[in-house]
């Protein structure tokens, strides 16, 4: 699995009695533990005593859930029918919300006229919450909360439930669709919770799969070479990585905003598995399926593209199995897509049962296979609903395979109780076995995705190895401080005397270890500290400023902390590589993005302010205001001037930094308003006297859409109510940096 070094916080049972002058009240708190990503320490904090439960709801993606409209639109008309169905055949409506959250879904069905609705939600502040939302909708005293996991209620006399329901209805889904426990949930409710003919919704769901080409796509999953602007090989990498079948951990992601010119289509869109919710046929907690397809376009398959779509309601819901005719090469696809030919009554063993089109279909397909895509739009992906707590995935082969046009292959389709993953065949290549990939290289289980496309990322790599070998003294003793990244090995390379990488991670040490071996350096030397007799020979001072373990872009600030720690031993004349950074920051209108943070307030006719205050509350005590965000994934447009907020001088380091100002959005006074909802802090560097940026490719122009560096993450601050503005309107800034505590702390806001 891939994973990222990050803050962390770990809760501990301890507690003590605050007192206040003049107040006796005892105040419960607890010490947090937290890694300090500048310096490496470890630092204690005091936090209010549910601080975790705190942090779960400001971060839990609950809001961006309940803003998702059409989402809440579909579940409300397919809850309509299924009571409308049930009080048709003369039964009264008895329905299960199983994750309740807001209690939403609920307050749907008893507006919809359920005879009885029985709620239950785990999560105890939630269910608080869900609690005060019934009484606040008056609804009260129309839903039984449970506050426990489905798999815990009892059905009886004396149980949680007097009698089984007969519809329920859950939102149990992540973009995997499996990885949050469907699976197990609807079948340990369809064994002891549901009557046998009831009705469920969503009443099933299909995951598509597109096999692609994705050069762009495949530098999150694979480290290339290392070569210089000649396109020189500096740096090979080890054949264990290129060989590598990675991780099969899904790779979330807003897929409709990947360039089209980024990928070709190798496949049509597969339908690969489908799960029949309702309960008529049995849910396999692990299964493995063979489709052969025929190849829309000559080219290397790298990866799959996946999502799924839900079927809300039980029309139409007979499952047909679709075989091809010579007009239809690839029909293992919904007959919404392909009607199903007259006469057709048996399918090749190898097609997946796949369902006829229902009424009302909830689709998470990028915008390129997506029915409502507008595509006479400027931008057709910008055309459909948007949400981030259901994105699509990106799945990367174990091992890439060139395939030709009108070819037949196989696409093996795996997934067990959580999650899938694919394998790609043809007459010449088989494999094995089809178990789950494993990282076998140290790569996949260290560095995060965003990481190896940072190292991937060749214009910006060609920049600092230009400089490099201009710095490169004879007989050069080379500092580096990022064992996380490739430039001191370069360094070694391009002919230093002798290279010095700090570094204090096993895993990271391993992968240096691998490139060392690789490229048979023998003049590098891996420390977990430096020492001062290393410090009196340095003549040179590298560092790619991106850490593994950095999220938020000044948490690479670590190199300007190592560099004030060690500059005292250092010789006075040293070249230092980048020579200094920059952090600049301007107002924004986020076309989507600002909904995983903006308050609900009334959500489909339902009064939902008592969660917004709950979020606020809990972000107060647990959350701060800016957060990272890879931003090519969130269209904005910019609404004011760029504007330098801080420089630093790594040759003149101040130990303690506090800066403030006011600027105006544009230089130039207009009466015209625009809305603006946020604001973007970036970082960029200086290398050779140019700047290398962490954020716009481009300069941004006011009022166009802003394109972002794709290979690293920038900071936002999302307004709590969009606002209108003009040019000679102001927004404010603060920052404090201690450099002797690796500390740095950003305020941005609106002036008045």
């Amino acid at each position: 699995m891939f994973s990222v070094l990050q803050s962390y916080k770990i809760s501990i049972a301890l507690s003590f009695v605050v007192r206040f002058k003049g107040c006796t009240t005892k105040t419960m708190q607890v010490f947090t533990q937290k890694r300090n990503p500048i310096t490496g320490s470890t630092e204690w904090e005091l936090q209010h005593e549910n601080y975790d439960y705190h942090q779960e709801i400001a971060r839990s993606g609950f809001a961006d859930m309940l803003h998702d409209k059409e989402r809440n639109q579909k579940y409300y008309r397919a809850l309509r029918l299924a009571i409308k169905k049930m009080h048709s055949e003369g039964k009264k409506a008895n329905v299960l919300d199983i994750g309740t959250g807001t209690g939403l879904l609920s307050i749907m069905a008893a507006k919809c006229g359920a005879d009885s609705i029985v709620a239950c939600e785990a999560f105890k502040p939630m269910a608080e919450c869900c609690l005060k939302i019934l009484q606040r909708n008056n609804v009260a005293d129309k839903i039984t909360l449970i506050p426990k996991r489905s798999t815990d209620i009892i059905v009886g006399e004396n149980g949680d439930m007097k009698e089984k329901a007969n519809i329920l209805v859950t939102e149990v889904f992540d973009t995997e669709l499996i990885g949050e426990g469907a699976l197990s949930t609807f079948t340990h409710a369809h064994e002891h919770l549901l009557e046998n003919d009831c009705i469920v919704v969503p009443d099933s769901a299909v995951i598509y799969a597109q096999v692609v080409e994705c050069p762009t796509m495949q530098k999150w999953n694979k480290l290339n070479d290392l070569a210089d602007e000649d396109l020189d090989i500096i740096l090979r990498t080890p054949q264990k990585m290129k060989d590598c079948a990675g991780s099969a951990a899904v790779h979330d992601i807003q897929l409709s905003q990947l360039p089209r010119k980024a990928f070709r289509e190798l496949s049509e869109q597969i339908p690969v598995f489908y799960y029949d919710w309702s309960g008529k046929t049995p849910i396999d907690l692990k299964k493995t399926v063979r489709q052969e397809f025929t190849v829309t376009n000559t080219g290397k398959a790298q990866m799959v593209f996946m999502w799924w779509e839900l079927n809300m309601d039980t029309e139409d819901s007979k499952i047909c199995k679709i075989t091809r005719t010579p007009k239809q090469k690839n029909l293992r696809y919904p007959a919404k897509l392909f009607p199903l030919p007259s006469g057709t009554t048996r399918a090749s063993k190898h097609d997946a049962p796949v369902a006829a089109r229902r009424k009302i279909v909830l689709s998470c397909a990028p915008w390129w296979c997506h029915t409502d895509t507008d595509l006479s739009s400027e931008r057709p992906q910008d055309t459909l609903p948007w949400r981030d707590h259901w994105m699509q995935a990106v799945y990367y082969l174990p091992q890439e395979l060139t395939v030709q046009k009108d070819t037949e292959v196989t696409l093996i389709s795996c997934q067990d109780e959580y999650s899938l993953w694919f394998y790609l065949e043809d007459g010449k290549t088989k494999h094995k076995h089809y178990k789950r990939p494993v990282c076998e290289c140290g790569v996949h289980m260290t560095l995060s995705r965003t990481h190896v496309s940072y190292l991937n990322d060749g214009k910006r790599s060609k920049k600092f190895l230009a400089r490099l070998k201009e710095e490169l003294v004879r007989d050069a003793v080379v500092l580096d401080l990022n064992g996380s990244s490739l430039l001191g090995l370069a360094a070694a390379k391009l002919g230093a005397k002798h290279v010095f990488i700090l570094e204090d991670k096993s895993l990271n040490i391993g992968i240096l270890y691998d490139y060392m071996k690789e490229n048979f350096l023998e003049n590098v030397t891996i420390v977990s500290d430096v020492s001062d007799d290393i410090l009196k020979e340095v003549t040179n001072v590298t560092c790619d400023p991106n850490f593994s373990n950095a999220i938020l872009p000044w948490e690479n600030l670590k190199v300007a902390y190592l560099l004030h720690k060690y500059r005292s031993k250092l010789r006075d004349i040293v070249s230092i590589i980048p020579e200094g950074c920059e952090f600049w920051a301007m107002p924004v209108e986020f076309l989507d993005l600002h909904k995983i943070r903006v308050p609900l307030e009334v959500c489909e006719g339902i009064d939902m302010t008592i969660f917004d205050q709950l979020v606020e509350s809990s972000r107060i005590l647990s959350d701060v205001e800016i957060e990272a965000q890879p931003l090519w994934e969130y269209p904005c447009t910019c609404r004011g001037l760029p504007r330098k907020l801080l420089a630093l001088d790594f040759q003149d380091l101040k130990p303690k930094l506090a800066t403030d100002g006011v600027n105006s959005f544009t230089d130039v006074e207009t009466d015209e308003r625009q809305p603006m909802n946020g604001f973007a802090v970036w970082m960029s560097w200086s290398v050779g006297g140019k700047p290398v940026s962490c954020g716009p490719t481009e300069w941004p122009s006011v009022g166009a859409r802003v394109d972002w560096d794709s290979h690293t993450r920038q900071a936002v601050k999302i307004l709590k109510y969009p606002r209108e503005v003009s040019g000679d309107d102001k927004w404010n800034y603060q920052i404090v940096t201690d450099l002797d505590k690796g500390l740095f702390n950003i305020t941005i806001d609106l002036e008045n």
